[in-house]
């Protein structure tokens, strides 16, 4: 508007809040399906372990470390013998069965439902899980043997700091988003204002 000396008087931008508030609700939501995707997994990936010298028949068993995120993982052969493959280590090694294993077979729906099962270059002869959860951590590891004798492994971890970062960067993101749409916005407006007075 022009005050009394016919000058173009700019008054303060009436559009940064409600873009702002608008732009931090869609990061936040767009952040939250970000974050589902992340927590079923749909970001990770499968990992070989390489191919034990000897013909295998199916998982043996595991042992997890305290961390729970480092499992070391046995597998059978067709004629007895098993094979370990560290968490720290590049090759398999012969071994004796140990007494305590822990073993846990997949269920048949997550081999045929879970998408990320599909990405694997063959089919699954067996599968173990190894997983792990608490209030803010989620930790879940997949084994499978494939029909060409390959072993891999799949893992995701999901826990507080993951949580946080989502939720808090998708708002913040929108925000600073909103307040550079409502500037422009509303510069562009002042300079029609401008060019129509003059």
């Amino acid at each position: 508007m022009k005050n009394p000396e016919g000058k173009i008087k700019l008054s303060k931008n009436p559009l940064s809040l409600p873009f702002i508030l608008i732009c931090g609700v869609i990061g936040f939501f767009i952040a939250w399906g970000l974050l589902e995707k992340v927590a079923d997994g749909s970001f990770a990936w499968w990992h070989s372990l390489g191919t034990p010298p000897e013909q295998l028949r199916s998982i043996a068993g595991f042992s997890r470390y305290p961390d729970e995120d480092n499992v070391d993982i046995y597998v059978e052969t067709t004629n007895g013998s098993i094979y370990l493959r560290r968490k720290d280590s590049e090759k398999w090694e012969e071994v004796s069965l140990p007494q305590e294993l822990e073993k846990y077979p997949c269920y048949e729906s997550d081999v045929v439902k879970q998408p990320y099962f599909a990405n694997l270059p063959a089919q699954v002869v067996d599968c173990y899980q190894v997983l792990w959860s608490s209030e803010w951590v989620t930790n879940k590891t997949y084994f499978v043997i494939l029909e060409d004798n390959s072993v891999w492994q799949w893992h995701d971890r999901v826990d507080f700091t993951v949580i946080f970062s989502f939720l808090c960067s998708g708002p913040i993101i929108g925000l600073v988003i909103g307040w550079g749409l409502a500037e422009t916005t509303w510069r562009r407006y002042q300079k029609m204002l401008v060019s129509s007075a003059t």
